[in-house]
């Protein structure tokens, strides 16, 4: 660790263990009051851009004078949402009865993309756009995997692009 002259900040260098490529500060402590963690810790953060250093080290001293940060994991999922273009709202409807009916199914087919996620939810909003003067449908379909240990962009990219198609 080397202490950054300006405002204190500690720099981490980490290139040398492969950790990151860019350099990382440590900000902190924050104060955090949560369900798995409860006390002060120090929040690494990678970045080339120092002024966004000193904005989170701003932002960390305003949450602890506030009391620090209060939370509470409400869903445990990394979610995709790919959209779907129809060209009427009755055709989006159906994909819409399509997906409500066909869930387990659906979910099964994101299941198969991966070993250790699984699909927790599927849910739909339709909306409606205007393209020159033409009027279109979409449905926007948020999938909602359960990744375990891994933060799981990958994983749901894929399911989502299996249940896509």
């Amino acid at each position: 660790m080397v202490m950054n002259p300006k405002k204190g900040l500690k720099e981490v260098r980490c290139i040398k263990r492969s950790y990151t490529s860019k350099p990382s500060y440590l900000v902190g402590p924050i104060r955090v009051d949560g369900g798995y963690a409860q006390g002060e810790f120090n929040v690494p953060l990678a970045t080339r851009e120092v002024p966004v250093v000193f904005a989170v080290n701003r932002g960390k001293k305003a949450t602890n004078l506030a009391g620090g940060v209060r939370v509470r994991i409400v869903k445990d999922e990394m979610t995709r949402a790919p959209m779907f273009r129809c060209e009427s709202l009755e055709l989006a409807g159906l994909l819409d009865e399509y997906i409500k009916e066909n869930q387990a199914l659906l979910a099964e087919i994101g299941d198969t993309t991966t070993e250790y996620g699984s699909v927790t939810s599927l849910e739909t909003a339709i909306g409606r756009t205007r393209i020159g003067n033409r009027e279109t449908y979409q449905l926007h379909l948020r999938i909602g995997m359960f990744t375990g240990d891994a933060a799981g962009h990958n994983m749901t990219e894929k399911a989502a692009v299996a249940i896509g198609s």
